[in-house]
């Protein structure tokens, strides 16, 4: 089963590395990620996880994360996603907003719908990792 999931792995990073140069390589990542990074700041359910950050380096963090993804000879990554993301209370709609600014702005960039389809498949594959297990509660 391992053996499968590598393979698996394998396809879809070949697959993601195609869809990179397709759009233009380092340059489409990071105009894409200003534009998100500007979006994602002005989006009332996650400027707090933005608050007293420095933006720059998260998103220099997200290129390094994506670059690795979108790098045919990624075996893995450095980081563990879930590590990084464990202090932060990311709740499930803070994702679903993310994924969704994230989609809004490969169409604004006008990536075929058929590649946005598969970046966001990747992205949600990281969902379990990133959303925190905490359940929120009003004490109001």
């Amino acid at each position: 089963m391992l053996k499968i999931q590598k393979l698996i792995n394998r396809q879809v990073i070949k697959y993601m590395a195609l869809i990179f140069d397709k759009y233009g390589g380092e340059r489409f990542l990071d105009t894409l990620l200003n534009a998100l990074y500007a979006r994602n700041l002005s989006d009332s359910n996650l400027q707090n996880f933005y608050s007293d950050k420095d933006v720059n380096k998260i998103k220099n963090k997200n290129r390094e994360l994506l670059l690795a993804a979108f790098s045919p000879s990624a075996e893995h990554f450095s980081i563990s996603v879930k590590r990084v993301h464990a202090d932060l209370r990311i709740t499930e709609a803070a994702f679903d907003s993310f994924v969704k600014n994230l989609n809004l702005e490969l169409v604004t960039f006008k990536v075929q719908e058929e590649d946005i389809e598969e970046i966001l498949i990747v992205v949600n594959s990281f969902k379990d990792d990133i959303v925190s297990a905490y359940i929120e509660t009003d004490y109001a």
